[in-house]
Parts: C-alpha cells; structure tokens; sequence
C-alpha cells in the first residue's frame, strides 16, 4: 500500500487544523514531521496548534526546534517568545523577541509580545513604548491597544489610558475589555460614578465576565460602598474561583467593614497565605497556629508597612512554637535592625540562602507574617494593643539624640511620598501629596519640621531646606533602624508614606496619616482613628486626589498642637 506523501500528510494536518480537531491535527503534523523534521510549514502549523491549545511547553519545544534550524525566522522567534512568556519565562522571552524585531523591524506581533514580556517582568515603561510601536505600525492592532491601555492603567496614568481605550472603542464598540479599561481609567482619576455606571452596563450585557465583576468591584471599594464591593467580588469568584484578586478584594471589604471573621479566611486564599499554595516555600508545611514543639518560620510578604503592621504577634506565636526563623529577606531586608527588637526571635535570617546553610535552624513549618491576624482568629476587639512593640536599635537612638541636639522642638517628623511596589504604581500615585502643596506647614512657629523621605528630589525640596524651613537627614537612612531611632528623637510624625506611619505607631510615637479616599481596608474602621495604632490620627481626603484640603486641615490643627505643647 502506498504510503501518502509528507505534502499530502500535511494538507490532511492543516485541513483538520482548520476544522478544529486539534488532536488528529498534532498527530497528522508529527506523522509529517517523521519523514520531514525540518518542515518549516509543519513545525509552525504544529507550534501554533499547541499555543491554540495551551499547552505551551510543548510550544516552547516545537518553536525552539524550529529557531535552532531556522534562526533568522522572525515569525518562528516571535512564537517561540510568545510561548515563553506564557510559562513565566520572559527573560528568555524578551531576547528571541528583540532577536524577531531586529529581522523584521516592522513585525507588529513581536512588538506587542515584547511589551507582554516587558510587563511581565515589571518594566511597565518600556512595556508601553513596545505596545505604542505595534500599535503605530497597525493602527486597528486591537490586543496592542488594550494591552498599552492596561499598562497605562497600572501605572496610574488613567487620563492617557482613557485617550488609548477610547480610541480603541471608537474601531470596535463592543471590544468589552476596552470597556472595561476605559471604566477603570475613569476609576483611577477619581470618577468613580462614571466607572460603576460603565461598568453595571457591562455586567448586565455580560453577566458571565468574571474581570467585568472585579472591575466593578474595585470601583464600589474605592468608593467605600463595601457592600456592593463584596458583592461584585463574590459574583467574580462564583465565574473565577481561583481569582486571587478577587478574593482578596471580598477579604477587603469584609476587613474594612469590620467583619474579620469572615474576612480573614478570604484573605488567606491568596498565594501566600495559609489557605493558598506557597509560591515561595511550596515544601515547607504550613503553620496552622497549634503548638508546635520545633522551630517555625516567619518570613515577610508585600509591603514593608504590612510586615510592620503584623509582627506584632510574634510575642504571641512564641508562647506557641518551640522557636521563631524570621526570614527578611530581599527588600524586607531593610526592616531586620528594626525587627530585631522583637522579644521571641531565635534567629534573624536576611537571605534565604541561609536557611539551607549550616548551622541554620531546622524549620518544622512556616508562615507569612501576613496570616498570622487570621491564625490568631483576630477581631477588631482582640487586635493586639501593646503598644509600643517595636523600638529602635539603641546605638542609632543614641546617635540621633545627639545628631538633633541643636534642633528646637517641637520637632516634627515628615514624609510626603510613597514608593509602592513597582506593579503598584498607581497607588504611589494615589498616595503621594505634591511637595508644593505642603507649604502651609513650613511657616507654622516653634515646629521643627524634618524629614522622614528617603531620597527626597526636586528644586522645591531643595529650596526648602536651603531656607531653612525643612531639616534633611536623608543621606543618614540605611535602614528603617535608623528611620525608627529618628523617629523616636521628634515629637510627632506627619507622613503620607505607610511604612512610616506603620513604624511610627509601632514605636507608640504620636502620628497624623495623610489618607488617600480610596484608603485601603486597614484605615475604613474609622474616618479618624485606628484599633491598630492609638497614637494615630488620620486625616483622609473627602473628595478624591484632594489634598490641598487635607494639609489646610492638618496646617490649622499642627498649629493648635504647637500652641498646645509649647
């Protein structure tokens, strides 16, 4: 019996391609590829099905089989790339990429996959550059346009994003993830109204899209209308069970209305937590707050300000654990002088490396710092309040002392910017007052104002302490040991910056919070006070991105305060 040709194996391969039998298709393709394995047209059918399919890490092997034969095919490099990325590998990703766009500078396709790398790995600037390239080189190129719309949006650069998705509804008014774009770029310049209206339509048209009810959701959080938060959030997880944005977002809104009970399991569903899979220690078993006769390892999770915030219970896990492993490592690093002071911690650990090392601890279990509130079945009645519980390194205490010796009190520390994780740039944003807009506090008498900012930038800055309205110490801090023992030397902390306000009420110093009006869950129990820190007052916008309002108010009170301490 004649055995059919490779060019007829492959027409009979794409045929079924097309009518969408994947499996008969891939076997069709490899039967192909048996009697010609350097079949350009079967390998790329092959790699493309698999992608159509996800299984990416077959992708990977077919597309590097064919850039190994081929390695001036910008198409095969640009796949190759494309399935990279979709396993979490966009290093490599990024160089086949920019080795595609190099062979075929006008290839829209490896641009935008370029830019999916880019934001892969956090470099969201770059990121937007390769997404407007694609975009100019295919003006109608729909995946570029709301891909650069959404980098945009992560950046918090909500008035440029709107211009890219209204473009983009202007081609396609029914292109929905440029809907729900647009509504989030409207969200993050405060319309909040407009976003909920845009997005309640989407909901109704589209009751079956899980990111259309976590939109929404976000925009009644950032609103305070939590309960319709939880809402959409719910209806988000019942079409997405595995989303950890929504849960998290339902934990929010449960924690900021006060019903801890129900919110801290919802919490603990994300990546880290007690309740989801460790994507740092998957080996190690997880705490779950019963006696444990051997050593326990802490370690830190998100913000500075979160870690900060919870190491307040490892007096408390002590009287449970044999021993306590606190792991601070990568950019918690700069908390361990602070943290030291913690009654409880056997050992210090600030690279993971030593964990493994000898003479390190054997660990029996571990957890985030971040689950234990939920392990301690914490209410907004039992937070722990022993305040202070934290106090900085001696020595640097002494050092600051005699650094401000010659500065009159009232000395008042602080910090007007916030330097969010680089995935949240839109919160540094949101978060941030405009230096210019502090100037009612420089001219108030008898306050001595210094500053808590780590690398403070601008001329207005400069011009403030070269007047002598502001005292700048920040080339001194190494470290938030020495943030905590300056800190400790003033009279009162005024600061935009979490991780400042969280430290400044770990150390029991007295302490106003410029506050955001999207605030996060933490700060909802109360419009001016807080169960997590007695010395602190908020002072939080009541009109979105209004901060003007918030220094005026803070200006009339520092001055009562200086009147009333002097």
């Amino acid at each position: 019996m004649t055995q059919p040709s490779s060019t007829a194996l492959l027409a009979r391969a794409f045929s079924l391609h097309q009518a969408g039998r994947l499996t008969d298709a891939a076997a069709a393709y490899q039967e192909a590829l048996r009697s010609q394995p350097h079949n350009r047209a079967a390998l790329n059918n092959l790699g493309a099905l698999q992608i159509q399919a996800g299984d990416y890490a077959a992708a990977v092997a077919t597309f590097g089989t064919l850039v190994a034969q081929r390695p001036d095919d910008a198409i095969a490099r640009c796949n190759f790339g494309y399935s990279l990325i979709q396993l979490d590998r966009a290093s490599e990703a990024e160089l086949h990429l920019r080795r595609a766009i190099s062979l075929r500078p006008d290839y829209a396709q490896a641009h935008n996959n370029l830019g999916i790398a880019l934001a892969q790995l956090n470099r969201f600037e770059e990121a937007a550059v390769a997404f407007a390239h694609a975009l100019e080189l295919e003006p109608a190129y729909a995946d570029a346009a709301n891909n650069l719309g959404d980098c945009l949006n992560r950046t918090g650069e909500g008035e440029h994003a709107a211009a890219v998705f209204e473009a983009r509804l202007n081609e396609d008014p029914n292109d929905r993830r440029a809907g729900v774009g647009l509504a989030l770029a409207h969200a993050l310049q405060g319309r909040l109204r407009q976003a909920q209206e845009a997005l309640e339509q989407l909901a109704e048209a589209h009751p079956d899209d899980a990111q259309v009810w976590r939109t929404l959701g976000l925009a009644h959080y950032w609103d305070a209308q939590l309960m319709s938060a939880e809402t959409a959030f719910r209806k988000a997880l019942t079409l997405q069970p595995d989303s950890s944005e929504a849960s998290f977002g339902a934990a929010a809104s449960l924690l900021g209305r006060g019903e801890f009970a129900a919110g801290w399991p919802l919490y603990e569903q994300r990546p880290e937590g007690s309740l989801g899979a460790s994507l740092r220690f998957p080996h190690i078993p997880r705490w779950d707050g019963r006696p444990l006769p051997g050593m326990l390892l802490l370690y830190g999770e998100q913000g500075l300000g979160d870690v900060t915030q919870f190491c307040r219970y490892v007096p408390l896990v002590k009287e449970r654990v044999g021993g306590i492993a606190l792991l601070l490592d990568q950019h918690w690093q700069a908390l361990a002088p602070l943290l030291a002071s913690l009654p409880g911690i056997d050992a210090l650990l600030t690279d993971v490396e030593s964990l493994g090392g000898s003479g390190a601890p054997p660990v029996m279990a571990c957890a985030s710092i971040l689950s234990l509130p939920y392990l301690f079945n914490t209410t907004p009645t039992t937070i722990p309040r022993d305040i202070p519980y934290l106090r900085a390194p001696p020595t640097s205490r002494r050092a600051w002392s005699e650094m401000l010796r010659s500065v009159p009190t009232l000395r008042v520390g602080i910090a007007w910017a916030v330097y969010a994780r680089v995935e949240q740039l839109n919160v540094t944003r949101h978060k941030s007052v405009p230096f210019e807009l502090l100037a009612p506090l420089f001219d108030i008498p008898g306050v001595s104002l210094v500053s808590l900012q780590k690398d403070p930038a601008g001329k207005a800055v400069r011009d403030t302490v070269a007047a002598g309205k502001l005292i700048d110490y920040s080339a001194e801090f190494h470290d938030f040991g020495e943030t905590a023992a300056l800190i400790e030397n003033l009279d009162l902390v005024i600061t935009a910056d979490t991780s400042v306000a969280h430290v400044a009420g770990a150390l029991g110093k007295p302490v106003w919070m410029l506050d955001r009006f999207n605030t996060c869950w933490r700060w909802r129990l109360s419009t001016i006070d807080t169960p997590w820190y007695p010395t602190m007052r908020i002072f939080r916008q009541t009109q979105f991105g209004d901060w003007k309002a918030v220094v005026d108010q803070v200006a009339i009170e520092l001055r009562r305060y200086a009147a009333a301490n002097s």
